[in-house]
């Protein structure tokens, strides 16, 4: 495994450890959600949120308000993400 790749995963394994901890992720873009969890700027979130998007580990809806909210596909998977880092 490339040394890029591997960062990249480390990345959007952080990024789905939000996105499960939160259980619904809100203001993905926010600085206090990069600092709770480490995720860095609001671009690089966002093209990572773009490829859990696009490989169904996350989808996406919109609440109310019609503010975007992010959740896992998997209810077990979250749920297991969320245990391993309690």
């Amino acid at each position: 495994m490339e040394p890029d790749q591997a960062g990249r995963i480390i990345y959007f394994s952080k990024l789905l450890t939000a996105v499960a901890k939160e259980q619904v992720l809100r203001q993905p873009l926010s600085k206090g959600i990069a600092d709770r969890y480490g995720l860095g700027p609001p671009g690089s979130v966002s093209r990572a949120l773009d490829t859990l998007l696009n490989e169904e580990m996350i989808y996406s809806r919109f609440d109310r308000q019609g503010q975007v909210e992010y959740l896992v596909y998997d209810v077990y998977l979250s749920r297991w993400i969320d245990y391993k880092n309690s």
